[in-house]
């Protein structure tokens, strides 16, 4: 066997795997497959025979262990398991001291060491970034070529994966009576199905009403006098029949919709939330509009049962958003605004009564101003 060979490959698996780890959204997650190409690269030591580089890593290990389980505790439970693998560390260099070499390592392990005790997953790609200068500087000391290029990559890879979760401004916009309107299309599915089922016939008034409702209200509106389980049914045919011919023909979107979408998301990041129990129901929009492109992702509260405030909430989170603004048309939208704590604009060309509220516009051509001046306070 070409041990050797072995060791190589084993040891390019293992930075495959690292690098794919700084990807992770999750400390716990990352730090788990941070361990994965640290075990790899104890079996790629193991070939080459190099034992001090097991030692490193073994300690590696421990440290990425330590930090999933302090991950929750208190900060003077972070700090005492710092102090401890810091002495170790410190000790573990000094016994075996090779000059500017040893230094440069042992700078990247405290850098290291405090990202995964003490931080977050951003603070561990930053500290992480920062250590891989010293290895770098560490790599170009001992002669290792390939080694260097390895690590100029891993501080690409931490930089690149750093700038796509860093925390940014976010819009969040409701979609019936904020970027479109529907209302023949669903009137028509609608009473498509109380034809099929010799129901009465559902008015445009009601279809009006029930837009930026979740399952249940737009139920007890459609069909008051059905228990839910035979009404959620209902819906769930008109729901069909009104996807397939919004994705055929569209909806009715609103004034200048393209053009201030593609204004905003040149400085911010555009999502979708919907009490529509229908992904499917969103992607209509964004394909009939042509809108896709704008959005960075959305949500369809009612399908994961959840209110459009815990909806909001989950994209902030999810996305890593910095700042974020609710646009929708209703009081429904400016409730779900306020359980997420956000700022509100109200859309007064939309299906709700004028709240008014400290934001609102007439038209989206006045959007893009009005987030910049909220954005600014």
């Amino acid at each position: 066997m070409n041990y050797f060979l072995w060791g190589q490959i084993l040891t390019f698996i293992s930075y495959v795997v690292f690098w794919a780890s700084r990807f992770l959204k999750r400390k716990k997650d990352l730090l788990v497959y941070d361990n994965i190409s640290r075990a790899i690269a104890i079996m790629a030591f193991a070939f080459l025979k190099t034992y001090d580089g097991i030692k490193n890593t073994i300690y590696v290990i421990i440290r990425n262990v330590l930090g999933q389980l302090t991950n929750k505790k208190s900060k003077k439970i972070k700090v005492f398991t710092f102090i401890l693998m810091f002495v170790l560390l410190i000790t573990m260099y000094a016994i075996n001291f090779q000059g500017l070499s040893t230094i440069c390592i042992a700078i990247c392990g405290i850098l290291n060491l405090y990202g995964v005790i003490m931080c977050n997953e951003q603070g561990i790609r930053i500290f992480g970034m920062l250590g891989s200068i010293f290895y770098i500087g560490f790599m170009l000391f001992t002669g290792n070529v390939t080694g260097t290029i390895c690590e100029l990559i891993c501080f690409f890879v931490l930089l690149t994966s750093y700038l796509k979760y860093r925390k940014k401004d976010g819009i969040i916009f409701d979609l019936d009576g904020t970027l479109w309107e529907v209302i023949d299309s669903t009137w028509i599915s609608a009473n498509e199905i109380t034809k099929k089922y010799g129901l009465g016939e559902i008015t445009r008034e009601t279809i009006c009403r029930v837009f930026g409702l979740n399952k249940q209200d737009s139920a007890k509106l459609y069909f008051p006098d059905l228990e839910f389980n035979e009404s959620s049914k209902l819906l769930d045919e008109i729901a069909v029949i009104n996807i397939q011919n919004l994705k055929t023909n569209g909806g009715n979107v609103y004034t200048n919709l393209n053009k201030v979408l593609f204004k905003l998301s040149q400085k911010y990041n555009l999502f979708i939330v919907s009490n529509t129990s229908e992904n499917q129901y969103i992607e209509a929009f964004l394909i009939s509009s042509g809108t896709k492109k704008y959005f960075e992702g959305y949500i369809a509260a009612s399908m994961l049962n959840i209110t459009k405030g815990e909806a909001i909430k989950k994209v902030i989170k999810d996305y890593n958003l910095r700042k974020a603004i609710y646009v929708g048309d209703t009081v429904k939208d400016f409730e779900a605004s306020e359980i997420a704590q956000i700022p509100f604009v109200q859309c007064k060309y939309g299906f709700g009564e004028d709240l008014k509220i400290q934001y609102s516009i007439d038209n989206l051509e006045e959007l893009p101003k009005m987030i910049q001046e909220i954005f600014e306070k």
